[in-house]
């Protein structure tokens, strides 16, 4: 008994035994109410990308304990955490696209004129692009199946993983008052600082590297 794989049109599950422990490992994900569901356990790369799109889709903070990452993992077992290396490392049959960050750099950026690019501006860049999130997820499933077979991760990690979570959605708290104070009076002595340099050095312009290294010869 290898495992099953069974689809659905907006949801998918796999189940199989474990490699390493004697218990049936389940694996399902969704675009629908099954990611809401606290009984079904939510595995990703890099889980904070996937619960702050997801929370902001859903419109409420999807819970963190449902979810397992798959980089905490790999930090752990020591191999590397970036999508692409450790699929070159294990071995993949699904390699993450090359051309990821181009089609992430055209499609999920806006135009040099600020607007947002349509599908229909390019559709076959499109498809391509669609190509590369699905392939993404054919990369994070194998990966997961990968790592979860190599060894248990104990439950002291798994905490750590969550409170990492918590704290970077928590935040720094910062003072907005002093932070704008501060931007504005270097705005001020900066102009007043470069008007004293080039009083200096006689230099046009002081903070290019090639006059100065000229001018300090």
């Amino acid at each position: 008994f290898d495992g099953y794989r069974v689809e659905f049109p907006d949801w998918w599950f796999n189940i199989r035994p474990s490699n390493t422990e004697p218990y049936l490992r389940f694996l399902c994900e969704a675009t629908t109410k099954e990611l809401l569901d606290e009984k079904v356990a939510k595995v990703a790369h890099n889980m904070t990308f996937e619960l702050t799109c997801l929370s902001q889709y859903f419109g409420k903070e999807l819970d963190a304990s449902q979810w397992y990452d798959t980089m905490a993992y790999s930090a752990y077992l020591g191999f590397p955490l970036r999508l692409a290396q450790i699929g070159e490392v294990l071995k993949l049959d699904m390699q993450k696209l090359k051309d990821g960050t181009l089609l992430i750099n055209y499609w999920s950026k806006p135009d040099k004129h600020g607007n947002q690019r349509q599908p229909s501006d390019n559709p076959e860049k499109w498809q391509r692009y669609k190509e590369y999130c699905l392939r993404d997820v054919d990369s994070e499933v194998e990966i997961a199946k990968k790592l979860t077979d190599k060894v248990p991760v104990p439950e002291w990690e798994r905490e750590v993983q969550l409170l990492d979570y918590r704290i970077n959605r928590f935040g720094v708290k910062v003072d907005t008052n002093l932070a704008k104070q501060a931007i504005s009076f270097w705005g001020r002595c900066s102009a007043e600082l470069t008007e004293e340099i080039k009083g200096i050095t006689g230099l046009d312009n002081p903070n290019s590297l090639t006059q100065l290294k000229d001018w300090l010869a």
